[in-house]
């Protein structure tokens, strides 16, 4: 099992502008989020899991 909290703190998210067709506001909010997860260099998992 994983520690849950450690995993959050290894997570970046990044809200950004969506791309492709949409509504009249699609280029003046952001519509979508990133998730980025370093897994190479993450502690919350043992190499075996990895």
């Amino acid at each position: 099992m994983f520690d849950k909290e450690r995993l959050i703190n290894e997570l970046n998210f990044k809200a950004v502008r969506s791309s492709g067709s949409g509504g009249q506001h699609v280029n003046k909010v952001a519509s979508k989020v990133e998730l980025y997860f370093d897994l190479k260099n993450s502690e919350v998992f043992n190499d075996h899991l990895k």
